[in-house]
Order: structure tokens, then C-alpha cells, then sequence
């Protein structure tokens, strides 16, 4: 009996220190001076059914420093929906399906660069377009290993992995997934230059936390990745931490972004977990999103949702709305990733499961929770509202 009792005095001791070690694999945050946000509403008059009141992808462009033009992806119609916070501008770009300038349904990444340079992501074609919807060029990137696959795509149970043109380097950019035996993953970025159609391959870091992300976490199983012109950024929705790649030298840099309001990693899913012990996995952890960098402000911004004590229900609306109930809490970023501003958001007022984007003057999410405000939003509006950083 003694021998038993130490054997499992010693299993707890090291299971305490293993637990231990991976919340010091959090990086401790650096600060810099606060700033004061502005939350500004905006709302679209559409005239018109067809614009969304959210959307899965979408992209802004700065015309000039007092001019936003949102694209943003109609999955509906399949279509282009054009608007402006700023201005009654309002446009809306059907695309076609098949032919010359076919560019097939249900996109998975958007990049708007100029209104005369739009690039869309699908089943592994990349199409440059513009707001006439004319294809101007097709380009195959999905010639990968067969162990490879690529991750473009926005899901807000798992994560964002972005498609982006580089204009100084005339490139394009993406993550992958490769799968080795046992399943396990590694993450890498492509870079696919235009003019001689080379590939560049970097590996992103696995999660300081836990690298076995692919099989432990329920639907939180692969990194967001966005980017800038000058560095790969990721982070992993299990964990707060953000890693770069520096695109000039390659050097990689960790950072912290631990939050003073909510758990800052995700508990392990045990067992043999199907699809709706994961959905009680993602009421019961906190979710961190993709880095979301503005080139105008030269600030990044992240948006990550608490954990809630799961209700027992069989009721999937019932599920939902617990989802939709999770605290919401945005963090803003300086260019050397010291936190200057977080701050937690109305839980009633935002989805968590549509897309945001960067504009001139800060940071932009749709108002349009569904299982809350839905029935009160306004039949032909757009509502949005727009994080101002006060600098």
C-alpha cells in the first residue's frame, strides 16, 4: 500500500509541474502608454435586401485617409457587396460561375488590395479580379505534396488562416498544413512569387503551450495566421502568446498578450470526444482570434472570447445562445507588440462566428448578434461599429 500512495503522490507531483511549466510558456506582457478607444456606429442604407447584415469574409481598402471601401463576400448571391462607413457609396459585384470569368461559389479567401486588384481563394485557384468582376488572371497554388493542405479560410470555431498580396515583394501568401504519421502537424507559410512563379516555404513555431494542438482541443486545432508586409504574425487559439516571422532576416519573436480579464490558455479535451462534447468544449475555454494588423494606425489588434460554465441542454439554439453569451474582449497592439488598450465588449451586441477587418480609423465589427438583436436590426441597414484608437 505505501508503494502504491507514493506512486501516485509522485504522478500528481509531476502532473502539477507539467501543468506548471506549460503556464510559464505563456511570454509575460509588455506594456506601453495606455491609449482610450472611441466606439463609433455606423449604419449602410442598402435599399436593399441583398447586403448581408454580416459577412464570413471581408476585406477594406483606405482610398485616402478619410475614405474606407469595404468588400465584402455575399455568399448568398455569390457576390462582391461594396460599402463605406464614411459615405452613401454602395456598390454590389455579382460574380459569374463558370466561363472565362467563372470563379467557383463559396470562397474561402478574400484580399482586397485596390478596387482594380482583389484577390479571392478557392479550391486551391487564386483569381485577381477588380469591382467589374472580370478575372484577369488564375493561379494554381494547390500543387502540394500529397501529405499537404492548404488553409485558407475563416472559421470562428477553429480559426482564420488568410490569404495576402504582398506588393513589395509581388507575392503571394498563405498557410499549409503538413501531415506527418501518427497525425501529427506542422504549420508552414507559402510565399508564391509572381513574376517567376518560386515558392518560399517557412515553418511556423508549434504553441509554447502545447504543441500537440491537432489532437487535444476539440475544434481549436490550427493556428491563425494574417500577415503584413513585413512579418508572418500567428497565434494559436488555445493560448495567448504571438509569434512572428520576420521577412527581412527570418528571425521568429514571441510575445505576450496574457489578459487581465479571463483564463489566458484552453483545458485539453479528454477521450474520445464527438461533435457535441466539442461544442461543450468551446462554450466551457476561451478562444483567442486571428491578429488583425493596421497599416494606417500601425497597430494590431485581437479580439479572444471567455469561457461560460456549460448549461446541460439537447436544445442546439440552446447551445448557441450560450456560445453568443461569452464575454468579448478586444486587445490593441503597438508596432513592437507592448499592449497599449484592452478592454471587454457588449456580449449582446457582436457575433463571434462573422468576420472583422482593420480601417483607417481603427478596427471594425459587425453589430448583428443573432440569437440577441437580430429582429431589431433595421431591414435594408448595414450597422457596424468602429474601434478608434485615440492617438
Amino acid at each position: 500500500m505505501p508503494k502504491i500512495v507514493t506512486s501516485i503522490c509522485v504522478f500528481v507531483l509531476l502532473f502539477f509541474v507539467s501543468c506548471k511549466n506549460r503556464e510559464n510558456a505563456l511570454q509575460d506582457n509588455s506594456y506601453a502608454e495606455e491609449i482610450t478607444v472611441k466606439n463609433e456606429e455606423f449604419v449602410v442604407h442598402t435599399q436593399d435586401e441583398l447586403f448581408l447584415k454580416d459577412y464570413n469574409l471581408v476585406s477594406s481598402f483606405a482610398c485616402d485617409s478619410s475614405l474606407d471601401i469595404i468588400v465584402a463576400y455575399n455568399h448568398t448571391i455569390h457576390a462582391l457587396d461594396l460599402f463605406s462607413p464614411q459615405s452613401n457609396y454602395l456598390k454590389q459585384v455579382i460574380l459569374d460561375k463558370e466561363g472565362g470569368n467563372g470563379i467557383l461559389p463559396d470562397i474561402h479567401g478574400l484580399y482586397v488590395h485596390t478596387l482594380d486588384s482583389i484577390w479571392i481563394y478557392n479550391y486551391d485557384i487564386v483569381y485577381l479580379t477588380d469591382t467589374t468582376g472580370i478575372v484577369k488572371e488564375k493561379i494554381d497554388i494547390g500543387n502540394l505534396q500529397s501529405d499537404e493542405e492548404i488553409i485558407i479560410h475563416a472559421n470562428y470555431s477553429i480559426s482564420s488562416a488568410y490569404l495576402y498580396y504582398n506588393k513589395k515583394r509581388n507575392s503571394l501568401f498563405y498557410a499549409a498544413r503538413i501531415i506527418q504519421p501518427n497525425y501529427k502537424l506542422r504549420f508552414y507559410v507559402y510565399e508564391y512569387f509572381l513574376e517567376n512563379r518560386n515558392v518560399k516555404q517557412y515553418e511556423l513555431s508549434g504553441s509554447d503551450y502545447d504543441t500537440d494542438i491537432w489532437s487535444s482541443y476539440g475544434w481549436k486545432n490550427t493556428p491563425n495566421v494574417t500577415f503584413s508586409d513585413d512579418k508572418i504574425v500567428y497565434n494559436y487559439p488555445i493560448e495567448s502568446n504571438i509569434y512572428t516571422i520576420d521577412l527581412e532576416d527570418n528571425s521568429k519573436h514571441t510575445y505576450g498578450g496574457k489578459s487581465r480579464y479571463t483564463k489566458n490558455t484552453v483545458n485539453k479535451l479528454s477521450g474520445n470526444a464527438g461533435f457535441f462534447s466539442a461544442e461543450i468544449h468551446k462554450i466551457e475555454n476561451v478562444h483567442f482570434y486571428e491578429i488583425v494588423y493596421n497599416p494606417v494606425l500601425d497597430l494590431y489588434f485581437r479580439l479572444h472570447i471567455d469561457r461560460n460554465d456549460f448549461l446541460k441542454t439537447q436544445d442546439a439554439q440552446d447551445a448557441g445562445i450560450q456560445f453568443n453569451k461569452k464575454g468579448r474582449y478586444l486587445m490593441i497592439f503597438n508596432s513592437k507588440f507592448e499592449i497599449v488598450y484592452e478592454g471587454k465588449l457588449p456580449s449582446d451586441r457582436y457575433s463571434v462566428i462573422t468576420s472583422w477587418c482593420a480601417v483607417n480609423k481603427g478596427f471594425l465589427m459587425f453589430v448583428n448578434n443573432y440569437y440577441f438583436n437580430g429582429s431589431g436590426i433595421n431591414e435594408n441597414t448595414v450597422l457596424f461599429d468602429v474601434f478608434e484608437p485615440q492617438i
